[in-house]
């Protein structure tokens, strides 16, 4: 966590530098253990940024310091919605606003995490800026509920990424959709009840 103890005017940067940091390190020991003829590990992350109790929780003979609360519970949602869409980081609209264009990222999804009733924008760091601005407009085709310019935007990443999950995800939504619209009122938020 940054920002406690001490101020940390570029928090949300450096978690976010630290999780990418945290995957790069993930590759080197992945291939030190096939090396050794040991399976592989992976891990995901999960960034938010807002306001947390901090501090040394627990009991007077057993104690840990760490970071409790709403926002913290998000970012541990969020750790495990990279299952979902093939991601190892995934960032939340508030820790995206914090970055003010300092990294590269793709937008992934609008969910609603369980606990929530409220919609957020989720985000991957990412340097494929071509796969970025076509997941852009296939997430607006995908709101506006105009199914056949998506499904060809998604399409189109798949030839850039054939392993894209997020875009294998959004095909079968569309599928789903076609046969079975959306209620009104939906803006393309997605539920995520196990999340």
């Amino acid at each position: 966590m940054w920002g406690a103890p001490l101020t940390n005017e570029k928090h949300a940067l450096h978690a976010c530098l630290a999780a990418r940091d945290l995957q790069l390190d993930m590759v080197q020991l992945r291939i030190e253990l096939a090396q050794r003829g040991l399976p592989p590990i992976a891990m995901r992350v999960g960034v938010n940024t807002g306001t947390a109790l901090v501090g040394n929780l627990g009991a007077a003979d057993r104690f840990n310091y760490g970071a409790i609360g709403d926002s913290v519970n998000l970012a541990a949602r969020l750790e495990g919605i990279n299952k979902l869409y093939g991601t190892e980081i995934i960032l939340s609209s508030s820790t995206m606003e914090e970055l003010d264009g300092a990294l590269t990222l793709r937008q992934v999804d609008r969910v609603v995490v369980k606990g929530k009733t409220r919609a957020i924008t989720i985000y991957t760091i990412t340097d494929d800026v071509s796969v970025n601005r076509l997941s852009v407009d296939a997430l607006q085709t995908y709101e506006s509920r105009r199914w056949d310019e998506s499904e060809s935007l998604w399409r189109q990443i798949l030839l850039l990424k054939p392993d894209d999950k997020i875009s294998k995800l959004f095909l079968e939504r569309i599928s789903e959709f076609r046969l079975q619209p959306p209620p009104e009122g939906w803006s393309g938020e997605v539920y995520l009840d196990k999340y």
